[in-house]
């Protein structure tokens, strides 16, 4: 499947991930070539396309399949989250290496807000936040990763944390988690999107070097304010299973609603 025809004639797309060479090789020349960083373990490989990397080019990313990650189970809630590790040194080091090309082009002399959405459930981007989030705060320090996506919160699930009522104040329910600079906030009722406020984002760049949202899909409603209070979006989509029309509408509803969007990021 070529990979160019989910955002051909969309802006700000310059961000790919798939874990399909062959995808990757099929993906049509733009006006300006893309740079691929292949995450796979074939130096020989890598070498021939880092030669021809231009300045300021595109990124595409080869990042190998996203698998489960599990997670201990607790009978209550534990004073520390266990965010789950990935056992396969592919995938870490593909995330690491993303999260870098991420961090670069965030300001460092400020806090920035970025989000995670998609063109509708089931595309991977929960996966994806869990294994970028602790990679990003390894580089930014003190970081927040937040489950904004109030119709399916699978990192509240996925981390075994409770949904619980924000009447006592929304920082009391984030949770340290087991890995270095990463903090928690799940799921919690009474609070949707929609009654968020612009003093809200603000005290969260008072309180963190980095906030990561894992947000609702485009599919729903939710996410247009926060997209908006947000430094920029990154849009995640599944090969063979996200409808191209969708990837691509999406793109452009991100623009229409006052977003930045960053980049894509196609899995594979």
């Amino acid at each position: 499947m070529n990979t160019a025809n989910y955002f051909r004639g969309c802006e700000g797309v310059d961000l790919m991930f798939t874990n399909r060479r062959g995808a990757l090789e099929q993906i049509d020349a733009p006006a300006r070539k893309p740079v691929i960083l292949p995450m796979r373990p074939s130096a020989d490989y890598a070498s021939e396309l880092l030669a021809h990397e231009p300045p300021g080019g595109l990124r595409h990313f080869a990042i190998p399949e996203l698998c489960s990650t599990p997670a201990e189970l607790f009978e209550r809630p534990a004073p520390t989250a266990v965010w789950p590790t990935c056992e396969r040194p592919e995938t870490v080091r593909a995330c690491a290496q993303t999260a870098e090309a991420i961090y670069r082009r965030v300001d460092s002399n400020r806090s920035a807000i970025l989000a995670l959405t998609s063109p509708d459930d089931g595309d991977g981007k929960t996966d994806l936040m869990l294994g970028l989030a602790p990679e990003l705060a390894k580089l930014a320090g003190d970081t927040l990763a937040v489950d904004a996506d109030y119709a399916k919160p699978d990192l509240s699930l996925r981390l075994i944390l409770p949904i619980c009522d924000a009447s006592t104040g929304i920082y009391s329910l984030i949770y340290p988690t087991n890995r270095t600079d990463l903090n928690v906030l799940p799921h919690w009722s009474g609070g949707s999107a929609s009654n968020w406020s612009r003093e809200w984002f603000e005290d969260l760049r008072d309180r963190w070097n980095l906030v990561l949202f894992d947000a609702p899909s485009l599919e729903r409603a939710e996410p247009s304010p926060l997209m908006r209070y947000c430094d920029g979006v990154y849009l995640v989509v599944r090969l063979g299973y996200t409808p191209r029309r969708a990837a691509a509408e999406s793109a452009r509803a991100i623009h229409a609603r006052g977003s930045r969007m960053l980049g894509s990021i196609v899995i594979g």
